[in-house]
């Protein structure tokens, strides 16, 4: 609740006083602004991410996060620099992957996005949200046979992991979501690439 989270804060903020250099400054602040973000008070988070950046401008995991918060507002330009600045600094940070893939998926870049996906796999099959936007794009793209590749691989890490809960998990990643399951089993179903395409929009739609 809203008690633990100021409780949270205002221990980390103590902390950040006592801290000897600015990679322990940067680890305290990441916290602060996740437990912003939590709150459910992101111009916080926001600003204490971008207070961490200042002083550490080579987080890639504060750059993720406040790349997904811009997501989540609808501001695509400036989610896209943040994840793209993610990458810049940490090239094989699989959420960052996976979170601009997001942002482009829902802005109909479909190829770029799949890409993404595919790459944020490889570096971690492990990420249920790897394997479900992966299928979503192969969907759109009119990718039968894939589509149902990944929603199958999806499905499984999420059953095994036993995440289907809403919120958000490791470094902010979005997990597997109740609708992430609902979009990979609709997509399951369709086995016609024209039904795919347009269960792909359809299903942006009920995610976003």
């Amino acid at each position: 609740n809203n008690d633990q989270y100021d409780k949270a804060i205002s221990h980390l903020t103590k902390l950040e006083n006592r801290c000897a250099s600015y990679r322990d400054t940067s680890a305290v602040l990441f916290f602060i602004a996740k437990s912003y973000k939590d709150k459910g008070q992101t111009s916080k988070a926001i600003e204490t991410y971008e207070q961490l950046l200042k002083i550490d401008a080579s987080c890639s995991s504060a750059w993720s996060n406040l790349g997904l918060i811009h997501h989540e507002a609808g501001r695509v330009s400036e989610a896209k620099y943040a994840l793209n600045q993610a990458l810049l600094y940490n090239p094989e940070n699989p959420y960052a992957h996976v979170n601009l893939a997001n942002v482009l998926y829902k802005n109909g870049e479909f190829e770029e996005a799949k890409n993404l996906g595919l790459k944020a796999f490889q570096l971690n099959n492990q990420i249920p949200a790897a394997a479900s936007i992966t299928a979503l794009c192969y969907a759109s793209l009119g990718d039968a046979e894939n589509a149902k590749k990944f929603c199958q691989i999806s499905v499984e890490i999420g059953v095994k992991k036993n995440i289907f809960i809403n919120g958000y998990g490791h470094n902010g990643q979005p997990p597997f979501s109740k609708s992430i399951l609902l979009t990979a089993c609709v997509i399951f179903v369709f086995s016609l690439t024209s039904l795919i395409e347009t269960a792909g929009r359809e299903m942006l739609r009920i995610v976003a």
